[in-house]
């Protein structure tokens, strides 16, 4: 956080113009955004603290895109090579990151204000496959009918997070989660910059209140209607002879056993391969761990890698927080799952899932987000 600091420091100035872009970060002028409403003069000479309480989505995602490039040491002006994010990434970077998801998200409240903001635009709320290959589909397919694609940020908020899994607190368990959450900023980097994505957060992340209704609301979905593990079952199998994120998960397991490994699997059949053949094996071995969408190697005792770190695949959020954050931000639901979508059909015969009435009872289960 203290390099994320200066650069903020940085940044103040006595006055903005009224022609200038408005530091909220909508991208309009001054004059027609925050004049007369927010005195950014004042707000950039108070603590750091305060300036997310100020900033839209797409503020808090270019400041956030700005802090992921810094703490990986990234060039944004000159193309990315994925092995060099990878590289970058060690248990401070890690550390840094977090401390500014920390930062720009403080509180239930915060997110409240920003997804009303959302609300005067129309926007889809995608909750699928959240890797960068399904994401940039959806926004293929999407983008013509909305004005922006909320997306759920795949970063961990370490707010609710026990001391023992949490990122602030053990860095080195979440080297492979914040390569896989970093990947998918990046890509979406040109989508955030022009404003046509914007990542959001969960009423989940500050609310154990919040996480524990939408838990005991989808297993009594599925309680009445056991079909639904069934249809989970076929997707995850999709999703692997699709070669999708279980199909990564998979390769990383093989791509982590050691050289020596595969040389003897080889030797084994093909009794006479030649000294060649092998180094051509562990060159191709070698180019897909550099290439991996999240495989870091282990460089020594000196890393800072653990023996224990979490991996996370995730679809965004659950159907009923879906639900709670598309009623507040007026956004449509988009999904590429069966799995999702069967859960509307079924939220749908259970009692009509785009109720009013029934977004609200949910939301004031939440005091301080209703």
């Amino acid at each position: 956080m203290a390099r994320l600091r200066e650069r903020l420091r940085d940044r103040r100035r006595p006055r903005v113009g009224r022609n200038d872009p408005c530091l909220c970060g909508t991208g309009k002028r001054f004059k027609r955004c925050c004049e007369g409403r927010v005195d950014w003069h004042r707000v950039l000479q108070e603590e750091p603290a305060s300036l997310p309480k100020y900033l839209t989505a797409r503020g808090k995602n270019r400041l956030f895109l700005e802090t992921i490039a810094s703490a990986l040491q990234l060039d944004r002006s000159a193309p990315t090579r994925w092995p060099d994010v990878k590289a970058a990434i060690t248990p401070d970077s890690v550390r840094e990151i977090h401390e500014a998801v920390l930062w720009l998200w403080p509180d239930l409240d915060d997110l409240g204000r920003v997804l009303d903001l959302e609300a005067t635009e129309s926007s889809g709320l995608y909750v699928g496959n959240y890797h960068a290959e399904a994401l940039e589909r959806c926004l293929a397919r999407h983008a013509l009918y909305s004005e922006s694609i909320l997306l759920l940020d795949p970063f961990m908020h370490p707010l609710l997070i026990r001391e023992e899994m949490n990122p602030l607190v053990h860095p080195e368990q979440h080297m492979i989660t914040t390569a896989q959450a970093a990947g998918i900023w990046l890509a979406m980097a040109p989508w955030v910059e022009k404003g046509l994505v914007r990542f959001i957060r969960c009423p989940a992340d500050f609310s154990i209140e919040a996480f524990r209704f939408s838990l005991g609301a989808s297993t009594r979905r599925q309680e009445r209607h056991p079909e639904l593990l069934d249809l989970l079952d076929t997707e995850v199998k999709r999703m692997i002879e699709e070669g999708q994120s279980a199909n990564d998960l998979e390769e990383f397991y093989r791509l982590s056993h050691p050289d020596e490994f595969w040389t003897d699997r080889y030797r084994e059949a093909h009794p006479a391969a030649t000294s060649e053949e092998l180094e051509n094996l562990l060159r191709e071995i070698r180019r897909r761990r550099e290439w991996h969408p999240y495989f870091l190697e282990q460089s020594g005792p000196d890393s800072g890698r653990s023996n224990e770190e979490i991996i996370k695949e995730s679809a965004g959020t659950s159907y009923e927080m879906a639900k709670i954050v598309a009623n507040r931000s007026r956004s449509h639901m988009i999904t590429d799952m069966r799995y999702r979508w069967m859960e509307m059909e079924m939220d749908r015969r259970d009692g009509g899932v785009w109720r009013v009435d029934l977004g609200l009872r949910s939301l004031r289960r939440f005091q301080t987000f209703g």
